[in-house]
């Protein structure tokens, strides 16, 4: 596959002592360097070319630039010297320009005696408190943080000498010990900041819930590891003193029988707009099944085409296009008829094919079994293939999974 690459139209401005100058079309390359808690970096080459100055003479632009002194007269000097701010944009869409760079020169031409390039290299604005000098060990320092409240024995933070400590969950002053420093040591201006008080209600409540979610997850991750320990080493004891205890059988299709621990958990009146649906639209049967006593010619389910996730035909289960799983990770669906009838099911199989325009297939033994349609004189299912919306929503792998699946089911909302 062909692609076309390309670098963005670049613009660049530095701030001189005459003005601000638009270095943009003497540009031959750059480079700029972002990075996170880091100083970012650019670097720019560009033409520096002769022009005719007010005596008559050519000079070069950059490096030879014409300028006023205080006294009137006429002096010849770089444009560009160390610690010029300098802004950059790089536009990709016409009329679009994104502002990628602020900062401060670094390296810049002096002279140059003969006709080519120069360059000069900068570093974004962190590069003021890169080069602030700031010993936290010095005993100035110790004293400073000392008088705001924060000075401790031995030179350390003493957390206990804190100001407006109380139970509750606050900033513990950490607002106004910033602000503090932001002024006496940053050298800010009161009006360029602003800090916000904690609100420590809202801050309790989010802690909370933070916990909680990360309680949760911990959980369905040990029962995820506990899935997969189960499937890797087995249940039961092993050796012959006590008789061993088998996972699971094979059927004579090379699938295996490993299945959902529990019958299907079902409701008969789920209702259309109970959940946000992950898919709907039309849906078939497929499958062969020796527990209804029918072969589907389509389907060779116990030969050539076992279910992808190597749950046994007989098992109740679903066809959609995600890659299935297998074992103790099966994906796992609550599944609505377009009659209401829904159903916590697991996906077994890959399908249908995206040129049906379906978007489940339903085997034999759930289209029986479980949403209760006939079958005919030829043990084929009575199923309204293409008739009606089936519904999906995907509630996850394992038994994490299927806890979702069945929950939902029972309580016919999320």
């Amino acid at each position: 596959m062909k692609r076309l690459v390309y670098s963005p139209q670049i613009n660049a401005w530095v701030k001189t002592d005459t003005g601000i100058f638009d270095l943009s079309p003497y540009i031959t390359s750059y480079g700029v360097t972002r990075k996170v808690n880091a100083v970012s970096s650019a670097e720019l080459t560009f033409r520096n070319p002769k022009v005719e100055c007010s005596d008559g003479k050519s000079r070069f632009l950059f490096t030879q630039y014409q300028t006023m002194e205080s006294d009137g007269s006429t002096s010849y000097r770089p444009m560009f010297h160390p610690m010029d701010p300098i802004v950059i944009t790089l536009t990709r869409l016409k009329g679009h320009p994104v502002q990628v760079f602020t900062g401060y020169c670094d390296k810049t031409p002096y002279i140059q005696l003969f006709p080519g390039t120069a360059s000069l290299t900068a570093s974004c604005t962190l590069k003021r408190l890169l080069y602030t000098y700031w010993d936290p060990g010095l005993t100035f320092v110790i004293e400073y943080l000392s008088k705001l409240g924060w000075g401790g024995d031995g030179g350390k933070i003493n957390l206990g000498a804190e100001k407006n400590r109380s139970n509750d969950l606050n900033d513990s002053s950490i607002g106004y010990l910033l602000y503090r420093i932001l002024i006496d040591v940053g050298g800010w201006d009161d009006a360029d900041i602003f800090i916000q008080e904690l609100p420590n209600k809202q801050i309790q409540a989010s802690v909370k819930a933070i916990y909680q979610d990360l309680t949760k997850d911990a959980k369905a991750s040990f029962e995820t590891f506990s899935d997969f320990l189960d499937q890797i080493i087995g249940y039961g004891n092993l050796g012959s003193g006590g008789g061993a205890t088998n996972v699971s059988q094979t059927n004579s299709s090379g699938t295996s029988n490993l299945a959902p621990a529990t019958e299907n958990v079902v409701t008969n009146n789920m209702s259309e707009n109970a959940i946000p649906w992950t898919d709907s639209g039309r849906g078939s049967t497929y499958g062969s099944s020796h527990k209804y006593n029918y072969t589907d010619p389509d389907d060779n389910s116990y030969g050539s085409q076992p279910p992808a996730s190597g749950l046994d035909p007989d098992i109740p289960g679903i066809a959609t296009r995600r890659t299935a799983g297998a074992g103790n990770n099966l994906n796992w669906y609550v599944v609505r008829s377009p009659s209401g009838r829904a159903a916590a099911l697991p996906q077994s199989d890959w399908g249908p094919n995206a040129n049906s325009g379906r978007i489940v297939d339903v085997n034999t033994p759930a289209a029986v079994g479980v949403f209760g349609y006939s079958q005919a004189s030829d043990h084929s299912v009575n199923f309204p293939t293409d008739q009606g919306s089936w519904k999906l929503y995907f509630c996850g792998q394992g038994s994490s999974g299927k806890t979702k699946a069945e929950r939902i089911v029972r309580d016919g909302k999320l």
